[in-house]
């Protein structure tokens, strides 16, 4: 939530442009600590309201739209994806990208870390550390507390019945792997079609690592095209 920007992910929307075929509007959401929870959350969701009254200016489908993220943007995509259906809003499909599910305890405590054993096998040593989510989390949330909100811990919904199809990937050597797992597990559960991606032997990051591995390259181009044929599908 507090690193990255439009201009570090600039190339992953054009390459989502570019293999899905669809018209891809980048969020440049509020980041911290200058703005803490819930305001990525409101952005996120704002961006997506007003895309969907204005589509025909975007030149999209109302009955094609979805949302899509990494890290941190897979966590506004999930939290985002149970607010459109919670408001009437139809979405096709979402991407979810080693998404951030479920930050209660700050990713600092003990027994909350211990449902999620890549916390503990993934801690350091793979790009992304669980002492990096830890200074995040501080950053984003003015009070612990706000861990348990659905907003920014999805896997918290008290139901994820009826939201749109979900194309979930997770890296092996990430610390976020398990709590991507447990999300598409839960979507899965609660009826959800869901396709996912493991990323064997891959890092927290592997969708910008196209041009230094092959397996990287070729494991988001099949999650962009299993996103592309729900977007396509529509509903």
């Amino acid at each position: 939530m507090v690193a990255g920007d439009l201009e570090t992910h600039d190339r992953q929307a054009r390459l989502l442009a570019i293999e899905t075929g669809a018209v891809v509007v980048s969020v440049d959401y509020r980041r911290p600590p200058e703005t803490r929870f819930p305001g990525a959350f409101e952005d996120g969701f704002a961006a997506v309201r007003d895309v969907f009254a204005r589509i025909a200016e975007f030149g999209g489908d109302r009955l094609r739209l979805g949302v899509a993220g990494d890290s941190a943007g897979g966590n506004l995509a999930a939290a985002t994806a149970i607010a459109c259906r919670d408001a009437g809003i139809h979405l096709a499909a979402q991407l979810l990208v080693y998404p951030v599910a479920d930050v209660a305890g700050n990713f600092a405590d003990a027994k909350q870390n211990a449902r999620f054993p890549s916390r503990t096998e993934n801690a350091e040593g793979y790009f992304l550390s669980r002492a990096v989510m830890e200074w995040f989390c501080r950053h984003y949330l003015d009070d612990e507390k706000h861990g348990a909100d659905w907003r920014v811990s999805p896997l918290r919904a008290t139901s994820l019945a009826g939201l749109a199809p979900a194309t979930v990937c997770t890296a092996w050597f990430d610390p976020l792997r398990d709590e991507g797992e447990a999300y598409a597990d839960a979507l899965h559960a609660a009826g959800v079609e869901t396709k996912r991606h493991q990323g064997l032997g891959l890092i927290h990051g592997y969708f910008g690592l196209g041009d230094a591995s092959d397996t990287a390259r070729f494991e988001a181009q099949r999650a962009r095209a299993d996103f592309r044929a729900m977007l396509e599908r529509g509903a």
